[in-house]
């Protein structure tokens, strides 16, 4: 007996539901032309050969997060060892020199 009573109301209430819904915005016009001439000039630039577009490829995938941390820690590794080589060779000079001037100070100078 229920289900009897409450089927009209529930036309109704689907009939105000659908009444009541906003209606959807037009778009502007020429709308689906531009997005496809975007969408074209995307696919072209992607596929360009060009060498501004192979470094913002390069920079693009060494921007990503895993691939700078693995950038600078290669950076620093190459640093310590730039500087490692530098104070061997000036530690060699200085001990060459200290020597020197030991054995025969008057002659080198």
């Amino acid at each position: 007996m229920k289900n009897e009573i409450l089927e009209p109301d529930e036309a109704k209430l689907t009939a105000l539901l659908h009444e009541c819904r906003p209606a959807a915005p037009s778009l502007p016009p020429r709308f689906e032309h531009a997005v496809w001439r975007r969408i074209e000039r995307a696919e072209a630039g992607s596929h360009a050969g060009s060498w501004l577009g192979w470094t913002d490829r390069l920079a693009d995938w060494l921007l990503r997060p895993r691939w700078a941390l693995i950038g600078i820690a290669a950076l620093f590794l190459m640093g310590v060892v730039a500087g490692a080589l530098s104070a061997t060779t000036a530690a060699k000079a200085t001990a060459r020199e200290r020597y020197l001037a030991v054995v025969a100070p008057n002659q080198v100078r």
